[in-house]
């Protein structure tokens, strides 16, 4: 993300109480947005099962912060954060993850599956995800075969992270139509 006119001219101003007096007033007046107009912090993903690679996108664990990795040695890893700030981190301390808008290539895997009724009707699918990716998803996997999807955005600290749950069921009557 790049730095407003304002953090730049800010950082001209050489009287260091000064400047923190101004930030803070800036701060203060600046409409915030979102849903409950809270400070906006970027969409993304932790993907713990990915490895952590040079070029692509890793969340710093001591902050939660995004950084793009620069280089990886060892155990150690160089990042670099939104305004090219360079800081060296253990590698056990960071974990893969993309920002919204980056390619992620999601896939499915089978943990169990509830069918009721006609073995020939469709098993109902439950997809533990984010919301984003899981749809995109269906998309592909299951084009114009999806009746219903519901959404749970039950308040649990896997939804404070940005995990929900996607439901997606169908099932055939004895007509051929969809109900679900």
């Amino acid at each position: 993300m790049s730095k407003s006119m304002f953090e730049v001219y800010l950082n001209e101003v050489t009287d260091e109480g000064l400047r923190a007096r101004l930030k803070a007033e800036f701060e203060r007046t600046t409409k915030k947005f979102g849903l409950v107009f809270e400070r906006h912090s970027p969409e993304g993903i932790r993907m713990p099962q990915a490895p952590v690679r040079r070029g692509r996108t890793a969340i710093r664990e001591a902050d939660g912060t995004f950084h793009k990795v620069r280089a990886i040695s060892g155990d150690s890893v160089t990042l670099a954060d939104e305004h090219g700030n360079v800081v060296e981190e253990k590698l056990s301390n960071v974990t893969a993850a993309r920002q919204f808008g980056e390619v992620v290539f999601p896939g499915l895997k089978t943990v169990g599956s509830v069918r009721t009724g006609n073995p020939e009707d469709p098993a109902h699918v439950v997809i533990n995800g984010e919301n984003f990716h899981a749809l995109e998803m269906l998309g592909y996997t299951h084009p114009e075969s999806v009746d219903l999807i519901y959404i749970d955005r039950r308040i649990t600290p896997a939804t404070r992270r940005g995990s929900t749950t996607t439901t997606t069921s169908r099932s055939r009557t004895a007509s051929g139509t969809r109900s679900g």
